[in-house]
């Protein structure tokens, strides 16, 4: 007899099942996308013990009749595709035919439904994909889906679920991702009997993101929106200034499914280069639109993923528009005075303000800065918006500038402020093949390590196209010629050999095509102006108009705020005025 043989239709149910059914969550998943291509007008989850003991999902859809109760139960059944041409531009959530089947494997499952021309519903029950049950019963129109014991026939399974708290919260997360793209479902989940969300229909994104997060995140939302060639982008980011420890708000939805993808989550943090600190993310909620036959749903059974036919096109308007949005907005960091941030003082000496010039010197208000913007006219520019007016007043331990605008207190950071300038300026150079070199007098020889040795020989071309004139000058010495013009005034030997280390980190885990940046970013910052260094006032004046000539003055190249604003609101607050 031959090794081949046809597995069981129970063993292949059970298979199946858990390439859809990995956790509770994954059952809500499948429930409430039925419930949404039903077209319900409200969902009601219950759960007990994170799911483990019963997962029920309750809606108002369209139903089904008798029959079509019994035939969901079946492998590949579905009302969702009827040809092949359907397949490469699916619109419903759910379209594979293996959820009712692969959930029945593995739980106890009942389902009860009708139809608007029912006069009585259908009740089912399936016990690990055996069926128990038919019988009539009297129920409003919709579905009602209650699951059981998971993997109550699959111990081994079993064993693999986390905690209650831990399983609960994919599902409280799962429900709050689709009522953000569903705003105009009634969502509510029980845990326990304990309601854990409401989440009443309403008219927009933004309420619903306020119903579900609160004040705080909306107010530190900005929105977006772009319709061209065919594509569809909207929704809401984060200013720089805001950001979280982990990725789990960076939300992105396909025609109102919700996806992860590599892609739009590389054209993200892209977006967000030199805007935040490492390890640290953004809130991003992205709703794309765009033709069905432009996106293939059908890569996973568990539907999270998908194919774009236009990859590059997808990723580049995303990250450009993101891009466009956070340096139209130009944010900078608010102060937020907590309780006792602002407190009483007793001033024992004398306070001495040093100015130069004469003591009758007037504060200067900077003439206005035309401020760079990636998608505007010369006349919009020119704006008295675009064009903020600072005065600067002074220094603090030689550290901090100090100003002032119609807006409130300025603390800028001078070595964060001098970095971002420097960036700019050597990374359009760099790019628009303008990047000014200066011959050096004397040129630096420079005694490198092995190690240092094997990162320049592999990488001279990159050394060589931001600006330095190297040679070998026998075994691991070599001789700096040129350097780039905006560095003429730094020490050459610590500036290269620090640059070289980073390329050395960061080409363990980049691509080539981020290095060029990261070397600038290390250039810029090595060159930048430090803390503790003294500044007369004139200089404090340029630096500050530089600073506001730049694309992004708000972040520095890795990500942390130039800017802190005290606002006139901080300051009444703090006085006890408000």
């Amino acid at each position: 007899m031959g090794k081949i043989k046809i597995l069981p239709e129970n063993i292949a149910n059970r298979i199946a099942a858990g390439e859809v059914v990995e956790h509770p969550a994954s059952i809500v998943k499948e429930l409430m996308e039925n419930s949404i291509d039903a077209a319900a007008s409200e969902i009601r989850i219950f759960i007990e013990e994170g799911g483990k003991r019963l997962i029920r999902v309750v809606d108002n859809g369209e139903g089904m009749d008798s029959d079509d109760v019994l035939l969901c139960f079946e492998r590949h059944s579905t009302s969702k595709i009827n040809t092949l041409r359907d397949l490469n531009a699916v619109q419903t959530l759910g379209f594979r035919g293996e959820a009712f089947a692969s959930i029945a494997a593995v739980t106890r499952i009942t389902m009860k439904s009708r139809d608007e021309s029912s006069l009585y519903g259908t009740q089912v029950r399936v016990d690990g994909g055996v069926l128990r049950g038919v019988s009539e019963v009297g129920i409003p129109r919709g579905t009602s889906v209650e699951a059981r014991s998971i993997f109550f026939n699959t111990p081994a399974r079993r064993k693999f679920l986390r905690s209650t708290r831990y399983e609960l919260s994919r599902i409280v997360v799962l429900v709050t991702h689709y009522a953000i793209s569903y705003p105009g479902i009634y969502f509510t989940l029980y845990h326990d009997d304990k309601e854990l969300i409401s989440a009443p229909p309403v008219d927009h994104y933004r309420q619903r993101i306020y119903q579900l997060y609160g004040k705080n995140l909306m107010e530190n939302l900005v929105p977006f929106e772009y319709e061209k060639e065919g594509l569809g982008l909207n929704g809401y980011l984060s200013r720089p200034g805001y950001y979280r420890s982990s990725a789990d708000m960076l939300l992105t939805y396909v025609n109102q499914r919700l996806v992860k993808d590599r892609l739009l989550n590389r054209a993200i943090r892209e977006a967000y280069h030199t805007m935040l600190p490492r390890d640290r993310y953004p809130v991003v909620l992205l709703f794309i639109t765009l033709h069905s036959e432009l996106v293939d749903v059908n890569v996973h059974p568990s539907k999270l993923e998908v194919r774009f036919r236009q990859p590059r096109f997808i990723h580049d308007r995303v990250r450009d528009v993101l891009m466009d949005t956070i340096v139209r907005e130009k944010p900078l960091a608010e102060f937020k005075p907590t309780e006792g941030t602002l407190k009483k003082v007793s001033i024992h000496q004398p306070l001495k303000i040093e100015k130069e010039g004469s003591a009758q010197e007037e504060v200067e208000v900077l003439p206005p800065v035309s401020t760079q913007r990636l998608d505007l006219s010369e006349e919009e520019t020119k704006s008295e918006e675009a064009t903020p007016q600072v005065a600067v007043l002074g220094q603090y331990q030689n550290s901090y500038i100090v100003g002032i605008d119609r807006d409130g207190i300025l603390i800028i950071d001078q070595h964060a402020a001098h970095e971002r300038i420097l960036y700019e300026k050597l990374w359009n150079g760099f790019t628009n093949r303008q990047l000014g070199r200066q011959a050096l007098l004397i040129p630096v020889v420079l005694e490198v390590s092995s190690s240092q040795r094997l990162i320049i020989e592999e990488h001279l071309t990159i050394i060589r196209e931001v600006g330095f004139g190297i040679e070998n000058f026998g075994d691991r010495t070599y001789i700096i010629k040129e350097i780039p013009a905006l560095l003429a005034n730094c020490q050459i030997e610590t500036l290269f050999v620090d640059m070289v280390d980073e390329l050395e980190k960061e080409l363990r885990t980049k691509k080539v095509e981020d290095i060029y940046q990261k070397m600038i970013t290390s250039l810029a910052c090595h060159a930048a102006i430090k803390a503790n260094y003294p500044l007369s006032l004139e200089k404090m004046r340029y630096l500050v108009v530089d600073l506001f000539k730049t694309t992004l003055p708000m972040t520095c190249p890795h990500g942390r705020p130039i800017i802190l604003r005290l606002s006139q609101r901080d300051l009444e607050k703090g006085f006890l005025r408000k």
